[in-house]
């Protein structure tokens, strides 16, 4: 079993992981095991929330859902602040990473990628790839959607989404950090990336067998979507857009 977790606040570190990951240096001493839990996080837009309220004040049909913005974007934390960590844990000769994603992954239509614009599944996907080329030991854990709740419930695995055809696909949060933790110290984990939910089994902890779990966890297939080529093509997208707004402004400015 895991040892006690030490929760001295000395231990805590503060630093941007896009911006400025080398203020991470000194939390990389002397660790074998790096846990990475960071995503980026969407708010919501207040002029479309006011607007979906004044709709619905009124009993108006609504024309639009709420929108979202991202201060720092999937690309810059998903990807790039993802790679950074696993990059230092690299240099500083960490032995395993377990990175908590998400589900979803293997769709480039799935919602959560339309959120802000942020493709934020498809740039977790690309940090995924990553730590799989980088020739660390990792854990791949692709949690159902996170609910607050009690835990201590078996866990399910599978691969490539396939949980999402069930019609229930979540896990408590408190089910999820056991998940983590096992994977720490259960060696079964290593080189693995799955998918997982609770059931509504209830788990006692004294007798469940993580080792078999880990052993009947399966690897998710890495080759489609083709990442490099969605996101490629958005960028493009993106910035045909941005030049056809720059020049509409340009002109709008002129005829002043």
């Amino acid at each position: 079993p895991p040892p006690p977790f030490n929760s001295d606040v000395n231990n805590t570190f503060i630093a941007d992981i896009y911006a400025n990951p080398e203020n991470l240096e000194e939390a990389f001493g002397n660790i074998s095991t790096l846990v990475i839990l960071t995503s980026a996080m969407p708010k919501i837009k207040t002029r479309s929330l006011l607007r979906l309220m004044f709709s619905r004040l009124f009993r108006r049909k609504a024309t639009s859902r709420p929108q979202f913005r991202f201060k720092q974007t999937p690309e810059q934390v998903d990807w790039i602040g993802q790679k950074n960590q696993i990059d230092m844990a690299k240099s500083a000769g960490v032995e395993h990473v377990v990175l908590v994603s998400s589900m979803g992954g293997s769709d480039p239509s799935n919602m959560l990628n339309k959120i802000g614009d942020g493709n934020i599944l498809l740039w977790k996907r690309k940090a995924e790839r990553y730590l799989i080329a980088s020739g660390l030991n990792y854990t791949i854990i692709h949690p159902g959607g996170l609910i607050d709740k009690e835990g201590d419930f078996e866990p399910l695995s599978g691969v490539n989404d396939e949980l999402l055809q069930r019609p229930t696909r979540s896990i408590s949060r408190m089910d999820l950090v056991e998940v983590v933790l096992q994977a720490i110290f259960e060696p079964k984990a290593k080189g693995r990336s799955f998918d997982v939910i609770s059931t509504s089994t209830p788990r006692n902890d004294d007798v469940y067998d993580w080792d078999g779990f880990f052993a009947r966890c399966g690897h998710c297939n890495y080759r489609h979507p083709d990442i490099e080529a969605i996101l490629a093509r958005e960028k493009t997208l993106e910035t045909r857009s941005e030049a056809v707004a720059k020049a509409a402004s340009s002109s709008s400015s002129s005829s002043r």
